[in-house]
């Protein structure tokens, strides 16, 4: 499912909606202006409408035949079409005026993403020590990770292990004892782990800046079915 965008997409309202109306018509011919979506292929676009004195809307629309306009019902589509991005339900006359602007919902997005490293042992348990180095190429924040244990053994007991990660910049490598600790990230027997980073991080120690390099310490060996794990970093970041 991906966010479709046309370039100068206005128009107007051809008769009224309502609040909780879930499609409109256009001004004929002018649909053409908006990206084609279907319900099949899941994709959409947001609209927003606007009326007479400014009060604004933006809605999600997931299908468009010709100039009709269909927003996600929640209910038959399974998808919340109305009152996007902190907007409220309201009701526009005829002519109003509809556009597809970008939004700060989808820069926000934008600013998403993440990091990965994986640690593998090669088919051997994972010993302790520094496995590996990633550097970042924007600045941003830690919001949250992920550990995945692979299990060679086809037992899915999962296991144990403890991984430091550690953060410094091109001028302080290789890791010694000046290097930041970040924070700790752990499998307790168990082959998937996830951390909110709301316990033991700091808001200082998640933060990191362009050229920062990520050192990935294991601080106790895995258990002896842990032979790889991925490590999944969700990130923002900064404008």
């Amino acid at each position: 499912m991906a966010q479709k965008f046309t370039n100068n997409a206005t128009t107007r309202l051809v008769g009224s909606l309502t609040a909780v109306a879930t499609s409109f018509t256009v001004t004929p011919g002018e649909g053409a202006l908006f990206p084609a979506v279907t319900e099949l292929d899941a994709d959409y676009f947001l609209v927003t409408l606007e009326d007479s004195s400014g009060n604004k809307e933006i809605v999600k629309i997931i299908a468009r035949t010709i100039d009709t306009f269909y927003i996600g019902s929640g209910v038959a589509e399974g998808v919340a079409g109305r009152a996007q991005e902190g907007t409220s339900a309201l009701a526009f006359a005829a002519t109003d005026l509809i556009e597809l602007r970008l939004t700060s919902g989808f820069i926000d997005a934008l600013k998403k993403g993440s990091v990965v490293y994986v640690i593998d042992g090669g088919g051997a348990v994972i010993t302790a020590g520094i496995k590996g180095f990633i550097e970042v190429p924007f600045s941003g924040s830690l919001d949250a990770i992920r550990l995945f244990s692979d299990d060679p053994l086809g037992t899915e007991v999962g296991g144990d292990i403890s991984i430091d990660i550690l953060r410094d910049n091109y001028s302080g490598f290789p890791p010694d004892d000046t290097w930041n600790k970040m924070g700790t990230v752990t499998l307790v027997g168990s082959m998937k782990s996830s951390d909110d980073l709301s316990v033991g991080w700091p808001v200082a120690n998640k933060q990191f800046t362009a050229g920062d390099i990520f050192a990935f310490d294991v601080n106790a060996p895995g258990s002896t079915t842990i032979t790889r794990v991925t490590i999944s970093m969700s990130v923002s970041r900064n404008a």
